[in-house]
């Protein structure tokens, strides 16, 4: 039975052999040559992946200036917008400023122009009751005859050409 038992070991120890050899004849060659590949494929990766790396660095530091730039010029265009603001209150306060003497001085002018009518007026009104208060008294004072010869002299000394009348003519 040992020697059955060596046959066996020996048989074994052949077709092992034999395996290893078919394998490396025509598995080995091709897992290492799927390993090798993996291998590139992995240190190709990697070697992407470090300059994908290095170019978002880049990236994040222009857009870290781009931000720093941006927000100088939002600075900036505040300060301008902030002058611009104050020009434009600056022209409105004149112009609001104009239009209030002009506003003023036209209210002004109405009222000495209503000062002068009103004035004028209160004289017009004056003279018609002078003259109605100065009949009045006249007429109680001198009668007919007398009252008419005033008038005629008075209308003769204003210009008109009327003459005055004698007593005779007045009746």
């Amino acid at each position: 039975m040992l020697l059955s038992h060596n046959w066996l070991i020996i048989w074994e120890i052949l077709i092992f052999a034999g395996l290893i050899a078919l394998l490396r004849a025509y598995a080995w060659k091709p897992v290492l040559k799927s390993l090798t590949s993996r291998e590139e494929s992995i240190r190709l990766s990697i070697q992407k992946a470090k300059e994908a790396e290095n170019e978002s660095k880049k990236i994040l530091e222009e857009n870290k200036k781009s931000v720093l730039g941006i927000g100088e010029t939002m600075q900036k265009t505040i300060m301008e917008a902030r002058t611009v603001a104050y020009q434009m209150r600056s022209e409105y306060v004149a112009i609001a400023s104009s239009e209030a003497a002009k506003i003023i001085k036209r209210t002004g002018e109405e009222i000495a122009r209503m000062k002068t009518l009103a004035i004028s007026q209160i004289h017009a009104s004056l003279a018609e009751e002078v003259v109605k208060l100065s009949e009045t008294l006249l007429t109680e004072m001198i009668d007919e005859s007398r009252q008419k010869k005033l008038v005629d002299e008075s209308l003769y000394q204003m210009g008109r050409s009327r003459k005055p009348m004698s007593e005779n003519e007045q009746i």
